[in-house]
């Protein structure tokens, strides 16, 4: 068995160590913490971890199981981090304040059926991600990855940190709104994580990351407690090193009210295989790039990205699949009167999605 790195590990490598008796949760959730307390000051990816005389008998606990033969299932025994505006259930010791002061101390009654989910897969919660604050919902042109809560999330790959004059979600910058869920497995401070998308919030931040990420078809993930920006929009969806995790995880985040749609087998078992039946709409990424407002343009980081995609379409089609050029509304299209449409209804639904939220707490 190959020493376990922790920068480097997965889901799927933890569980084969986890089996091979080489390391125990216990071992590996305390391994994980030293971590987050030796580079989370520098990277602001964690807003706070769950307790150890919590944590730690959790996954003496799990280890037990293990060794009974009780075993959950893959991902039995291993972290996760969760953004912090998924709600978490309160025996765990950590409030759930998507970035905001003004959520500290809110009280939920039980954690997000999301949470709920993993928690009983044996999926051990380490700690909450730093986000935008809000899910960037808290200002116009706010720095991505900046909370008032957790400060600003850094990006393990650049040095110096954030280059303020690139634009507030900038090529320096870790993106957002999903920042600290996808830093922290980038930095080796969790296997696996789990974030929310609104309209990029997971995407953005895991290309910067270089970690495998995807949002969910609206709808499949439960978004029952978690602070919302619109439900029309919103997806919570997984992050990790590797496909082979994406899959366990999905496996596990699908609400159970959908288990009939997923793959016989799981999505696991989908991920080998001909691609000769499969039909992939993509656009032409010369004509999609972050706005400058967003990211001062840089032409070498814009080539580079441009031949990265077109030659993944090319391997794509190199292995059978069909891929097709499509062309969909700008979102220069999609504007009235000079307002995006787009914009106009995220905002018509925060309010209400918020206060139903609000609504829901034990306490705030």
């Amino acid at each position: 068995m190959p020493e376990l790195h922790l920068l480097t590990a997965t889901a799927v490598g933890i569980a084969k160590a986890l089996e091979a008796g080489t390391v125990s949760s216990e071992a590996l959730v305390q391994q994980y913490l030293n971590r987050i307390h030796k580079y989370n000051g520098y990277l602001h990816a964690v807003i706070a971890t769950t307790p150890t005389d919590i944590i730690l008998p959790m996954a003496r606990s799990l280890d037990n199981e293990r060794a009974q033969g009780r075993i959950r299932g893959p991902l039995h025994g291993i972290p996760i981090i969760l953004k912090d505006n998924i709600a978490t259930d309160p025996k765990l010791g950590m409030d759930t304040t998507s970035g905001t002061y003004a959520l500290v101390g809110s009280k939920v009654g039980e954690a997000a059926p999301l949470a709920k989910q993993l928690q009983d897969a044996g999926v051990l919660i380490l700690g909450k991600g730093n986000l935008s604050e809000l899910s960037n919902y808290r200002g116009v042109q706010m720095p991505c990855g900046w909370s008032a809560v957790g400060g600003l999330t850094q990006s393990p790959f650049v040095i110096g940190g954030k280059k303020w004059d690139d634009g507030f979600g900038g090529h320096s910058s870790a993106g957002g709104s999903s920042s600290g869920p996808c830093v922290a497995v980038a930095a080796g401070l969790a296997p696996m994580s789990v974030g929310t998308d609104t309209n990029g919030s997971i995407l953005l931040p895991a290309t910067r990351g270089d970690v495998f990420a995807i949002k969910p078809t609206l709808g499949l993930i439960s978004q029952k407690g978690i602070v919302p920006i619109c439900l029309e929009f919103d997806s919570a969806g997984p992050i990790a090193r590797c496909a082979q995790d994406i899959a366990a995880l999905m496996d596990v985040m699908v609400d159970h009210s959908f288990d009939d749609k997923k793959p016989p087998g799981g999505y696991a078992s989908k991920l080998m295989g001909s691609l000769d039946c499969v039909r992939i709409g993509v656009l032409n990424p010369k004509n999609w790039s972050l706005p400058s407002i967003v990211a001062t343009p840089v032409s070498s980081i814009q080539k580079q990205q441009h031949d990265e995609i077109s030659a993944a379409y090319h391997k794509l089609r190199a292995t059978g699949a069909t891929v097709k050029e499509v062309e969909i509304a700008s979102l220069d299209g999609l504007e009235v009167d000079g307002t995006g449409l787009i914009g106009q209804v995220m905002n018509s639904g925060f309010k209400p999605d918020f206060e139903a939220y609000l609504n829901g707490l034990d306490s705030s």
